[in-house]
């Protein structure tokens, strides 16, 4: 079986798109095989980096602040007016289902304390 002709939805530089076309030929021959990629050896990564504030601050802005979250499941609203309130990196958040079945999602402050 060949390996399906790739078109990409962005147009990436050269070497990018080569890493890209390299990346689904390795996935196509370990499913034909199936195997796995193996990592030479066992990573560690230091304990440090877990307990660093400032990284941990970093991390915050730079993944759970720019990206969408998904922060529920639908189940966990099955139906109008049912809501569920979470903290989500430091922020307040409220999720609901309105009358008509949407999903709204909002930050959970009074107006006053908001602005």
């Amino acid at each position: 079986m060949a390996a399906p002709h790739y078109v990409a939805g962005i147009d990436f530089n050269p070497a990018v798109r080569q890493d890209a076309f390299d990346v689904m030929a390795r996935l196509l021959e370990h499913y034909r095989n199936k195997s796995t990629d193996r990592a030479p050896e066992q990573w560690r990564e230091p304990v440090g980096n877990y307990r660093d504030q400032d990284l941990w601050r970093q991390e915050i802005q730079a993944v759970f602040k720019k990206v969408p979250l998904p922060l529920a499941l639908s189940c966990e609203l099955p139906g109008p007016g049912t809501y569920k309130a979470i903290d989500v990196a430091g922020t307040p958040v409220v999720i609901t289902r309105d009358p008509g079945g949407a999903v709204r999602a909002m930050i959970n402050v009074c107006r006053h304390r908001g602005g």
